[in-house]
């Protein structure tokens, strides 16, 4: 029992160290950068890479937790927006932890893994 709950424990802190990466690399992230928002775009990588892949995959098609394959999604930027904000099933609301910036740069970011 004492090692199922150690083994629980190293799972977690990791987990939650890669969701809290904060060097700002988006090494491997960045997929393609529109021209229209760069900044935006490139802004909104950095954040995924942080608050997203470790569920949905630097690609987004990861689906740990069951998470959604973003690469098929055909939401638009509102129900992105919304999603991100009150969260879904597995996924967590980041409405305390994003503000509506970091939120559209994410929306932006996410619409480059479709394919």
């Amino acid at each position: 029992m004492v090692r199922y709950f150690y083994g629980v424990l190293v799972l977690l802190v990791f987990c939650l160290y890669s969701c809290h990466n904060t060097d700002g690399s988006s090494k491997g992230v960045l997929k393609e950068v529109k021209e229209s928002k760069p900044d935006a775009v490139s802004d909104g990588a950095i954040t995924y890479r942080k608050r997203c892949a470790v569920c949905h995959g630097n690609d987004g098609a990861a689906g740990i937790y069951n998470a959604a394959y973003l690469g098929i999604s055909t939401m638009d930027d509102a129900s992105i927006a919304k999603v991100l904000k009150s969260g879904k099933g597995a996924m967590p609301s980041f409405s305390n932890s994003l503000n509506e910036v970091q939120i559209m740069q994410v929306t932006s970011y996410i619409k480059t893994l479709r394919h």
